[in-house]
């Protein structure tokens, strides 16, 4: 009788510890999960030309234009980022949000102006989105708000348009201006349909441009990273951070 209790509480035993185990799979395989999923909905790292398309890694040619952009001596320009980057009275932030660092350390003495002037303009261009959208519109969405989103709007893509753009960021550059115009189709086809009694998430889903320019964003990103690789993590995160807040995601 003694040995069979001992073998019965042996068994219990071992069972016990597999459903321990099992349950630490479990929790593993969850843990994973999720870390996975965070990192691809936030810390995006696949450069997107278009929706479903992967950049090419850098060739031996890009890597010479780095090079010889990283190895010209610095240009003078004037300081166009804004003093005070806080958001609109009665609007706030979508996400975390801190100001370009003044001495931009890791981007190439070459292009801080056009990264100082680039990053003060979407300042601007997030501060009128979110005069003109923050979190969703009301019923009847305020007579002259969008027209102020758009004049503004179209005045940032005209400055951009005409900022010298150091050839390696040609493209990142030309793919920032398609997500701000197709923001705008968005603005515009989401401000008459939310007048009509569409609801903000019925808006998001039947309206194409949104999703466009929330990929292109994450591209745009991404060429930034790849292109600034030696960027100081509060550099980093400041410039992740004018991205996140111009997306309407």
């Amino acid at each position: 009788m003694g040995a069979s209790e001992v073998t019965m509480g042996d068994e219990t035993e071992i069972r016990s510890a597999r459903r321990g185990l099992l349950l630490s799979v479990l929790l593993i395989l969850v843990a994973g999960v999720a870390v996975t999923y965070s990192a691809f909905r936030y810390l995006p790292k696949l450069q997107m030309d278009e929706p479903g398309r992967v950049a090419q890694p850098v060739d031996e040619a890009q890597q010479k234009l780095y090079a010889a952009e990283d190895g010209a001596p610095a240009v003078e320009f004037q300081d166009r980022y804004p003093k005070d980057t806080t958001p609109p009275a009665g609007a706030r932030y979508p996400c975390p949000f801190t100001p370009l660092p003044p001495d931009m350390t890791g981007i190439p003495p070459s292009h801080r102006g056009y990264v100082n002037h680039v990053c003060g303009l979407l300042v601007r261009a997030i501060h009128v989105r979110l005069e003109a959208c923050d979190g969703g519109w009301p019923p009847k969405p305020p007579e002259g708000l969008l027209d102020r989103y758009l004049y503004v709007t179209k005045d940032i893509v005209a400055k951009l348009k005409k900022e010298p753009v150091p050839p390696s960021m040609a493209e990142a550059h030309k793919q920032l201006l398609e997500c701000l115009e197709l923001q705008m189709t968005f603005f515009q086809r989401g401000y008459e349909a939310r007048g009509s009694g569409q609801s903000w998430e019925q808006i998001v889903k039947a309206i194409p441009e949104e999703q466009k320019a929330h990929l292109g964003l994450m591209g745009v990103w991404s060429a930034w990273q790849a292109r600034y690789s030696g960027m100081s993590p509060a550099v980093s995160d400041s410039v992740c951070h004018h991205f996140c807040a111009l997306d309407l995601e």
